[in-house]
Formats: C-alpha cells, sequence, structure tokens
C-alpha cells in the first residue's frame, strides 16, 4: 500500500527517557577535590620533646608546682637543659641539648662500617645535607625547638631546678667490670605569683632517686654497679639502693630570686 504524505513527513518517534517525579533536577556544580599535598620527609632533627608531669601542690601555705622532665642516661653537667620561665608566667621553656658528636659520621664508626662503602657513604650524606640546611651544633652541642609546656596558672621567679640520677636495672660491662647505668629525673619547682618573672634557671645536683630498681645492698655490691672503683657510667655512687633520696624543699631558704 503506498504511503501518504502525512505519513512520509511523520518525525521519528523519540526514545524513551528516565521516570522523573514532575520535578527540575538539582544540579549541583561541586569542585573538583583537591590532592592533598605531602611534605618531603626529613632524614635528620634535632629537637627532643621529652615526656614531663605537672604537679600543683601546698608548701607551707604557698603554692607551688613541680614540673617533673626525665631524660635517658645521666648527661654531663654542661649538656643539661634550659630551664625558662617565659614573660606572663603561664609557659615553661625547656631546651634540650644534643651532643654534637653523636649527629656526626661517628655514627657509622660506633657500628663499625668500614669506610668508603655505600652504607657508610649514606651516613656522610646526612650529614652533608644537616650542614646545608644550616642545622649546626654550638659548644659543641646541637639545641632544637624548645620544648613549651602550659601551666594552668602564672608562675613567677626564676624557675628551680634540680637533677636526680635514676638507677635502673640495666648493667653495662666495661674493662671487665659491671657498670650500673642512671637515667635523669630533672625537678622544676616553681613558684605560683602574678608580680616577678624570671629568666633561666641552672640545675643542681640533688642526688640520686631511686624507682625500685635496685635490688639490695648487697646484690648491688657484688653486681660491682654502684661502687666509685667502676668508672665513670656508675657516676660515682654508693651501693645502696635503699637510702637513696633528695632534699625536701623548705620556705626557710627561698630567696628572693625564686
Amino acid at each position: 500500500m503506498p504511503k501518504t504524505a502525512a505519513a512520509a513527513k511523520k518525525p521519528p518517534a523519540k526514545k524513551a527517557g528516565k521516570k522523573t517525579t514532575g520535578e527540575d533536577p538539582l544540579i549541583v556544580d561541586t569542585p573538583p577535590l583537591k590532592k592533598k599535598q605531602r611534605t618531603a620527609p626529613t632524614r635528620f632533627s634535632v629537637d627532643s620533646a621529652r615526656c614531663f608531669t605537672v604537679n600543683p601542690y601546698v608548701l607551707e601555705g604557698k603554692n607551688r608546682i613541680d614540673v617533673i622532665l626525665h631524660e635517658g642516661g645521666s648527661p654531663p653537667k654542661d649538656a643539661q637543659p634550659q630551664v625558662t620561665l617565659l614573660p606572663g608566667g603561664r609557659i615553661l621553656s625547656v631546651q634540650w641539648k644534643i651532643r654534637e658528636e653523636l649527629f656526626s659520621e661517628r655514627q657509622a664508626k660506633a657500628q663499625g662500617i668500614e669506610r668508603n662503602t655505600s652504607r657508610s657513604i649514606a651516613y656522610s650524606d646526612t650529614m652533608q645535607l644537616m650542614a646545608s640546611a644550616g642545622v649546626r651544633a654550638v659548644e659543641g652541642y646541637f639545641r632544637g625547638t624548645p620544648q613549651l609546656i602550659q601551666l594552668d596558672v602564672e608562675c613567677t621567679g626564676n624557675p628551680k631546678v634540680r637533677f636526680l640520677d635514676v638507677p635502673t636495672k640495666k648493667k653495662v660491662t666495661w674493662a671487665g667490670k659491671a657498670h650500673m647505668q642512671f637515667n635523669c629525673m630533672y625537678v622544676c619547682t616553681l613558684k605560683v605569683a602574678n608580680d616577678r618573672h624570671g629568666l633561666t634557671a641552672q640545675p643542681k645536683n640533688a642526688g640520686f632517686a631511686d624507682f625500685g630498681f635496685l635490688e639490695s645492698s648487697a646484690e648491688a655490691d657484688r653486681g660491682g654497679g654502684g661502687n666509685s672503683d667502676g668508672g665513670g657510667a656508675g657516676r660515682g655512687g654508693g651501693g645502696g639502693g635503699g637510702g637513696m633520696h633528695y632534699p625536701v624543699e623548705s620556705d626557710s631558704d627561698d630567696d628572693d630570686s625564686y
């Protein structure tokens, strides 16, 4: 049967679309997600923030705060941290020192790594990166960014800092003798007030602090750890662990700077 002209002009049938609810679709123009920037890992760091505790108390009617810092090993006197009460009296700044030779090519030498090997060169490359980044020792020590300890109340005066040698269970044999190893505990005492602000205090040796790591005095003597002839690692301490203590603070010996 021949097609009529009307049938020939009939538009093609439309394809069925998606079902709608009768409402216009909401078009949200969201920006593309940005890729997270990653910082390149560093091969060195001289920042060494230690853990601490803040302990407020009252002594003879006066408010005090003891901030306790711990350090592995017992460093020499010139390597003690610098403790500063910043202006405002609510922030205690602690700047730790790290011996220069610990961040040198001696790291490889101490392990017996042969020079001019790829392993030894890796250590040397890191030391050169430190130097090119401007990280240099001052008077034999690296000083990192100060550790800032926030205080709940305002304090004043120079912080009183005492350090105590803390004996550990570990003993190291050197030159045929066993040497007891020590850690160090710093007690930073602050006075709560609102008038004066001090600057920096140098730690004072307050003796030993036994955390119960020692056995009896006789056992410590038999191990050769605490005797004065045991060498520098023993710090010249006595053999007994039961009678170790440090002086109790009293207001009678306070001076105007504290």
